[in-house]
Protein backbone atom coordinates (compact mmCIF):
# COMPACT_ATOMS: atom_id res chain seq x y z
CA UNK A 1 0.00 0.00 0.00
CA UNK A 2 1.49 3.31 -1.03
CA UNK A 3 1.26 6.61 1.28
CA UNK A 4 -1.84 8.00 -1.47
CA UNK A 5 -3.71 4.48 -0.83
CA UNK A 6 -3.02 4.26 3.09
CA UNK A 7 -3.89 8.01 3.61
CA UNK A 8 -7.16 7.44 1.04
CA UNK A 9 -8.15 4.24 3.79
CA UNK A 10 -7.62 6.46 6.64
CA UNK A 11 -9.92 9.22 5.49
CA UNK A 12 -12.49 6.76 4.44
CA UNK A 13 -12.15 4.93 7.87
CA UNK A 14 -12.39 8.60 10.03
CA UNK A 15 -15.24 9.98 7.57
CA UNK A 16 -16.91 6.57 8.22
CA UNK A 17 -16.38 6.62 12.22
CA UNK A 18 -17.70 10.35 12.17
CA UNK A 19 -21.05 9.66 10.30
CA UNK A 20 -22.14 6.97 12.69
CA UNK A 21 -21.50 9.13 15.45
CA UNK A 22 -23.30 11.73 14.00
CA UNK A 23 -26.47 9.53 12.21
CA UNK A 24 -26.98 8.14 15.64
CA UNK A 25 -27.62 11.11 17.19
CA UNK A 26 -31.47 12.85 17.46
CA UNK A 27 -31.66 16.29 15.62
CA UNK A 28 -33.31 18.06 19.13
CA UNK A 29 -29.66 16.64 20.87
CA UNK A 30 -27.85 17.19 18.07
CA UNK A 31 -27.90 20.93 18.59
CA UNK A 32 -28.31 21.43 22.00
CA UNK A 33 -26.10 22.86 24.37
CA UNK A 34 -24.45 20.36 27.20
CA UNK A 35 -24.40 22.83 29.52
CA UNK A 36 -23.92 27.27 29.76
CA UNK A 37 -21.29 28.16 27.09
CA UNK A 38 -20.34 24.52 25.52
CA UNK A 39 -20.80 23.52 22.22
CA UNK A 40 -23.69 21.50 20.93
CA UNK A 41 -22.63 18.27 18.74
CA UNK A 42 -23.88 19.96 15.68
CA UNK A 43 -21.67 22.78 16.06
CA UNK A 44 -18.93 20.44 16.64
CA UNK A 45 -19.44 18.43 13.63
CA UNK A 46 -19.91 21.66 11.56
CA UNK A 47 -16.04 23.02 12.61
CA UNK A 48 -14.77 18.92 11.80
CA UNK A 49 -15.66 19.74 8.17
CA UNK A 50 -14.70 23.41 8.31
CA UNK A 51 -11.62 22.60 9.05
CA UNK A 52 -11.77 19.49 6.93
CA UNK A 53 -12.46 21.66 4.52
CA UNK A 54 -9.57 24.05 4.90
CA UNK A 55 -6.92 21.32 5.24
CA UNK A 56 -8.31 19.66 1.79
CA UNK A 57 -9.57 22.58 -0.99
CA UNK A 58 -7.86 25.94 0.48
CA UNK A 59 -4.62 24.77 1.51
CA UNK A 60 -4.08 21.57 -0.14
CA UNK A 61 -5.61 22.11 -3.57
CA UNK A 62 -5.21 25.91 -3.40
CA UNK A 63 -8.56 27.24 -4.00
CA UNK A 64 -9.49 30.49 -2.34
CA UNK A 65 -11.96 30.12 1.02
CA UNK A 66 -15.14 31.61 -0.72
CA UNK A 67 -14.33 28.58 -3.71
CA UNK A 68 -14.90 25.98 -0.80
CA UNK A 69 -17.02 23.09 -0.81
CA UNK A 70 -19.17 25.11 1.52
CA UNK A 71 -19.67 27.74 -1.47
CA UNK A 72 -19.50 25.78 -4.31
CA UNK A 73 -22.46 22.86 -3.00
CA UNK A 74 -24.40 26.06 -2.07
CA UNK A 75 -24.87 25.74 1.70
CA UNK A 76 -24.83 29.43 2.45
CA UNK A 77 -27.45 30.01 0.51
CA UNK A 78 -29.38 26.55 1.84
CA UNK A 79 -29.02 26.79 5.30
CA UNK A 80 -28.54 31.09 4.94
CA UNK A 81 -25.30 31.31 6.68
CA UNK A 82 -21.67 32.69 6.21
CA UNK A 83 -19.10 31.42 7.81
CA UNK A 84 -16.21 33.48 6.43
CA UNK A 85 -15.93 36.55 8.57
CA UNK A 86 -16.62 34.86 11.99
CA UNK A 87 -14.65 33.80 14.66
CA UNK A 88 -11.10 34.22 15.21
CA UNK A 89 -9.28 35.86 12.21
CA UNK A 90 -12.58 35.69 10.03
CA UNK A 91 -11.88 32.10 9.49
CA UNK A 92 -15.39 30.72 9.75
CA UNK A 93 -14.34 27.07 11.01
CA UNK A 94 -15.30 27.26 14.57
CA UNK A 95 -12.07 29.11 16.48
CA UNK A 96 -12.47 31.76 18.64
CA UNK A 97 -16.48 31.88 18.20
CA UNK A 98 -18.44 33.73 20.86
CA UNK A 99 -21.94 32.02 22.11
CA UNK A 100 -23.68 34.09 19.83
CA UNK A 101 -22.17 32.94 16.53
CA UNK A 102 -22.23 29.58 18.05
CA UNK A 103 -25.52 29.95 17.83
CA UNK A 104 -26.05 31.34 14.83
CA UNK A 105 -24.80 27.92 12.72
CA UNK A 106 -27.01 26.08 11.47
CA UNK A 107 -27.09 22.62 12.76
CA UNK A 108 -29.37 21.07 10.42
CA UNK A 109 -27.64 17.30 10.28
CA UNK A 110 -29.24 16.48 6.91
CA UNK A 111 -27.32 19.19 4.98
CA UNK A 112 -24.11 19.09 7.34
CA UNK A 113 -24.36 15.23 6.29
CA UNK A 114 -24.57 16.44 2.83
CA UNK A 115 -21.49 18.94 3.44
CA UNK A 116 -19.41 15.49 4.52
CA UNK A 117 -20.36 13.44 1.29
CA UNK A 118 -19.38 16.30 -0.57
CA UNK A 119 -15.98 16.88 1.05
CA UNK A 120 -15.39 13.10 1.66
CA UNK A 121 -16.09 12.48 -2.83
CA UNK A 122 -13.83 15.72 -2.98
CA UNK A 123 -11.11 14.47 -1.33
CA UNK A 124 -11.04 11.28 -3.56
CA UNK A 125 -11.08 13.05 -6.59
CA UNK A 126 -7.89 15.14 -4.88
CA UNK A 127 -5.88 11.60 -4.83
CA UNK A 128 -6.84 10.34 -7.89
CA UNK A 129 -5.45 13.78 -9.20
CA UNK A 130 -1.86 14.10 -6.97
CA UNK A 131 0.71 12.33 -7.53
CA UNK A 132 2.51 10.99 -3.99
CA UNK A 133 5.47 14.02 -5.36
CA UNK A 134 3.04 16.67 -5.42
CA UNK A 135 1.73 15.58 -1.42
CA UNK A 136 5.54 15.39 -0.50
CA UNK A 137 6.50 18.62 -1.89
CA UNK A 138 7.01 22.00 -0.21
CA UNK A 139 4.42 24.44 -1.24
CA UNK A 140 3.95 27.89 -0.02
CA UNK A 141 0.82 29.91 0.36
CA UNK A 142 -0.47 32.83 1.73
CA UNK A 143 -3.41 30.95 3.22
CA UNK A 144 -1.01 28.63 4.74
CA UNK A 145 -0.26 28.91 8.29
CA UNK A 146 3.09 27.56 8.04
CA UNK A 147 5.66 28.28 4.82
CA UNK A 148 6.88 26.26 3.36
CA UNK A 149 4.58 23.10 3.54
CA UNK A 150 3.69 19.84 1.92
CA UNK A 151 -0.29 19.06 1.15
CA UNK A 152 0.18 15.43 3.24
CA UNK A 153 0.93 17.30 6.39
CA UNK A 154 -2.51 19.10 5.88
CA UNK A 155 -4.15 15.81 4.79
CA UNK A 156 -3.00 14.05 8.15
CA UNK A 157 -4.13 17.08 9.95
CA UNK A 158 -7.32 16.43 8.49
CA UNK A 159 -7.48 12.61 9.50
CA UNK A 160 -6.30 12.82 13.18
CA UNK A 161 -8.58 16.37 13.53
CA UNK A 162 -11.41 14.47 12.66
CA UNK A 163 -10.90 11.56 14.97
CA UNK A 164 -10.50 13.69 18.12
CA UNK A 165 -13.59 15.30 17.31
CA UNK A 166 -15.32 12.26 17.31
CA UNK A 167 -15.20 11.69 20.97
CA UNK A 168 -16.08 15.32 21.39
CA UNK A 169 -19.30 14.90 19.77
CA UNK A 170 -19.86 11.26 21.51
CA UNK A 171 -19.31 12.89 25.13
CA UNK A 172 -21.60 16.07 24.23
CA UNK A 173 -24.32 13.77 23.22
CA UNK A 174 -24.02 11.44 25.91
CA UNK A 175 -24.21 14.79 28.34
CA UNK A 176 -27.62 15.84 26.74
CA UNK A 177 -28.77 12.59 26.54
CA UNK A 178 -28.46 11.74 30.11
CA UNK A 179 -29.70 15.75 30.81
CA UNK A 180 -26.69 17.10 32.45
CA UNK A 181 -27.11 20.39 30.89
Amino acid sequence: MDQKETLRALVREASQDLRDTVKEIPQEQFEQRPGPGLNPAGFIYFHVLRCWDLDVNVLCRGQERNGDAWHRGGFSNELDYEPLGCGMGGSGVGFGYSDEEVDAVPQAQAALMRYHQQLEDETYAYFDSVSIDELNRDRTSENSRENPFKPERWLRHMISHTNMHIGDIQYVAGMVERGTS
